[in-house]
């Protein structure tokens, strides 16, 4: 699994257009980029809105000059482990990676968590990203034969990785709920264990099964 160093800064320490980039970014993952104004981040990253212009001619230039350093740190954080036997694990341990990755940084995963439920084309885009990937790490385990060819191959990657998004765009309200708390390891391995046991046993029983479940509840009707 990739190593990664927590990602904290003092914006002092930073060359002009990364304190930019990262007051940007903090300011992000707070309120969205929609609810950030150019005149808050210059006033985050203490330069003035000409200097601001200088290195970001205009807001979606700035916005794409965070999601394109968010993205670079997930991907080093998340990669393709070499060690990993078998595909079934490599993705187990990538899905490890990416979950940890947020943990050890929540202003990124405040500003992936906020890209995501904004909605618009910029959500769209954001979640089309991660479908994207998605698609990548399915296509390989179906070749390698860990998953069954689906009636609906679009819609089941959709299902598959909303569920993957479950606990991180929702943990805290879940823990909250439930008493379960999400971001510890024990949390997230009772998750990934109840998500597993679905998508490999399902939940609906088939006919067999059903009848068994059946007459275990009513023996008494049960063939003599």
């Amino acid at each position: 699994m990739a190593a990664h160093t927590p990602l904290h800064y003092d914006l002092d320490d930073l060359s002009p257009s990364a304190r930019i980039r990262q007051a940007a970014l903090e300011l992000f993952a707070e309120k969205g980029a929609r609810g950030t104004s150019l005149r808050q981040v210059a006033q985050r990253a203490a330069v003035s809105l000409g200097a601001l212009s200088h290195y970001y001619p205009s807001k979606a230039a700035l916005e794409d000059s965070v999601r394109d350093f968010v993205s670079t740190q997930v991907a080093r954080a998340v990669v393709d482990d070499a060690m990993a036997a078998t595909p079934l694990e490599e993705a187990d341990r990538r899905r490890d990676a990416f979950h940890m990755f947020l943990r050890d940084h929540p202003v990124i995963a405040g500003y992936i968590r906020h890209e995501l439920l904004q909605g618009g084309a910029a959500g769209a885009r954001a979640l089309q990203r991660h479908l994207r990937s998605t698609r990548v790490h399915m296509d390989r385990l179906s070749a390698a034969g860990y998953l069954r060819p689906l009636p609906d191959p679009e819609m089941g990657r959709v299902v598959y990785q909303m569920m993957s998004l479950i606990p991180f765009l929702f943990g805290d309200s879940i823990s909250e709920a439930t008493g379960i708390d999400l971001s510890t390891p024990e949390g997230m391995q009772r998750w990934r264990n109840a998500e597993l046991d679905i998508l490999s046993r399902g939940i609906i029983p088939n006919d067999r099964e059903a009848t068994a479940g059946r007459r275990k509840k009513n023996p008494s009707k049960r063939r003599g």
